[in-house]
């Protein structure tokens, strides 16, 4: 005779059993201690990054800058069949009215300026 469970009844005997089943799982602590923020139906990896975003939006609706980028992604090092393209990822790019672009990097003092 078989006997067959509902997903519900298998996750149950799971938790009796000492097995940890996905509602289980342990969150892992972000490496700065940020917490993710939605804004905008956007997911951000922290606050700081989301504020950035937010203020970003009022200066592009003021017209001091002409856009602005999100996550923007650079190839560092072209790959090939054998080996992956090296890349890195701003958190933004600003386009500024002067014609300089700027890339910031939450979490750190740096940012990069480059006349176009």
């Amino acid at each position: 005779m078989s006997m067959r469970w509902s997903e519900e009844e298998y996750m149950e005997y799971l938790e009796r059993a000492g097995k940890q089943t996905a509602r289980q799982k342990l969150k892992r602590k972000q490496k700065y201690n940020a917490e993710k923020t939605w804004v905008d139906g956007i997911c951000f990896d922290s606050a700081k990054e989301a504020r950035m975003y937010q203020d970003l939006k009022i200066l592009q609706a003021a017209g001091e800058i002409k856009g602005f980028c999100r996550q923007p992604e650079f190839i560092l090092v072209d790959g090939n069949e054998k080996t992956r393209a090296i890349t890195y990822k701003a958190d933004f790019i600003v386009f500024w009215d002067d014609g300089i672009s700027s890339e910031f990097l939450m979490g750190t003092n740096m940012n990069l300026q480059l006349v176009l």
